[in-house]
């Protein structure tokens, strides 16, 4: 479980994040809603430590190393492996880069579930669109992380493989801590979404866990986006 008793956020083009008493369930996927520029990337960041905070008060702080190591993360600018090492290999060197032990056994079943398993030898830069977000999950998973935070997963994914993503993280979810996602693809959140927040400039407007709420809720960002 994650814990935001507050956090405050501002850049320097006025843009203003304040969100308090946010919490991540655990064995939950909660989804962060919003319109371009609502603040999702913000709170994710922020929860992160990965900019600057004018009042950060979160448990846990994933400023330390451990913690650090029990992350699984794909955010705006860091959706990207190694270019030149094989799926394999990128998925490796992540485990590598947390501490842990490559598991082959682990990386088959999940690359074989992404529908990536035959690309395994293929380095990363000559894959599609598509099949590079594969990879790069296939890697992230393969470290077992506890605490999982998803920006727009699904992109570049054709129908197909998003079912298998969902399904994947349904399954998933019920061991971590907190799974976080932000997407604008409403089929796919109906498909995992447990719990919701939706943002707008900075601030949280509305959330819950009913699905009837989260069907206003899209309705709302589908009415916003359009004006």
């Amino acid at each position: 479980m994650i814990c935001v008793d507050s956090l405050e956020v501002s850049y320097p083009n006025k843009f203003h994040l304040c969100v308090e008493d946010l919490v991540f369930k655990s064995a939950k996927i909660t989804v962060v809603l919003g319109k371009n520029g609502s603040g999702k990337s913000s709170l994710i960041k922020g929860i992160l430590g990965l900019t600057g905070t004018e009042r950060a008060m979160i448990k846990p702080s994933f400023e330390k190393v451990a913690q650090k190591e029990s992350l699984g993360v794909m955010i705006e600018g860091t959706d990207s492996l190694y270019s030149r090492l094989s799926v394999r290999d990128s998925s490796k060197l992540y485990s590598v880069h947390r501490n842990q032990v490559f598991d082959e056994k682990r990386f088959k079943e999940i690359a074989e579930n992404f529908g990536i398993y035959d690309h395994r030898n293929t380095s990363i830069q000559r894959l599609s669109t598509g099949n590079k977000r594969k990879a790069y999950l296939t890697a992230l998973f393969c470290s077992r992380p506890k605490y999982v935070f998803l920006d727009e997963p699904t992109l570049g994914l054709d129908l197909e493989s998003v079912h298998k993503v969902s399904r994947f993280l349904k399954e998933y979810s019920r061991h971590a801590q907190s799974i976080v996602i932000t997407s604008h693809d409403s089929n796919f959140i109906k498909e995992i979404c447990d719990d919701y927040y939706l943002i707008d400039n900075g601030k949280i407007v509305d959330s819950d866990d009913r699905a009837s709420d989260l069907n206003k809720a899209l309705e709302f960002l589908k009415d916003v986006c359009a004006e």
